[in-house]
């Protein structure tokens, strides 16, 4: 058998998204900077795709992760069919 050599390739740039009750906040791994998109009980899935577009318009990322806190006013599992239906809204 012949093995073949894995091609180097450089690490994929991640933008970062950290949605809190304020603020969403923005960074592409291997930088520090970092950016904020106001947010707020009202802050729908749609307009944050729509403003984290355009916050981070000028820069390159080739992957998304996105973080959000459970919900811990709710019993269990609500927070997580809440999400899921929030994220539809996209």
């Amino acid at each position: 058998m012949k093995t073949v050599p894995l091609e180097k390739k450089a690490p994929l740039k991640i933008l970062m998204l950290d949605v809190g009750g304020s603020n969403v906040k923005l960074r592409v791994s291997g930088t520090e900077e970092i950016r904020k998109v106001p947010s707020g009980r009202e802050f729908t899935a749609k307009q944050m795709v729509q403003e984290v577009k355009e916050a981070a318009k000028d820069w390159d990322y080739d992957a998304i992760t996105l973080g959000y806190p459970p919900d811990r006013g709710r019993e269990a599992g609500a927070g997580a069919a809440e999400s899921r239906r929030w994220l539809a809204g996209v």
